[in-house]
């Protein structure tokens, strides 16, 4: 039944602008599921949707980009901007090419890695905050994936 509901979910999100959890859940009920919000919210998250921008300033849920979608389109900039990647405890330092660091940045950010609390760029250097020393360790060899593509 939860396996359903949920392919059910991602079928409506495709076809209709869900805005929300309510919304959402009425759809289902029309689809024959009694879910409850708690239950939406919960498959919402199991399925990783994201809120996506739509007209008139609103969002809708939408699928979020798969992990390797992401890493392909900001492969190239991480790829030709990045020197150096280390880490200290729980930050990781990345080095790049002078006046690369913002876009870098924002292509880590962007990228949405899970171990990643928050990012600082300066004009050639990057700091990343990591939730724990094996999470910086995560992140750099992440990026260090992107690097060797």
């Amino acid at each position: 039944m939860q396996k359903t509901r949920r392919e059910t979910i991602l079928e409506i999100i495709e076809k209709q602008e869900i805005k929300t959890q309510r919304d959402l859940q009425e759809k289902l009920k029309e689809y024959g599921f009694d879910a409850t919000q708690a239950t939406v919210s919960r498959d919402i998250k199991k399925l990783n949707l994201i809120k996506q921008p739509v007209s008139g300033g609103s969002y809708k849920y939408a699928r979020a980009v798969a992990s390797e979608e992401r890493f392909t389109k900001y492969r190239s900039i991480v790829a030709e901007s990045i020197i150096k990647i280390d880490h200290a405890v729980n930050i990781c330092v990345v080095k790049c090419r002078p006046g690369t660091a913002n876009a870098v940045c924002a292509a880590v950010d962007a990228i949405d890695i899970n171990d990643v609390a928050g990012t600082l760029a300066g004009d050639d250097t990057i700091f990343i905050a990591c939730r724990s020393e094996r999470s910086a360790l995560n992140v750099e060899n992440e990026l260090q994936s992107l690097l060797e593509g």
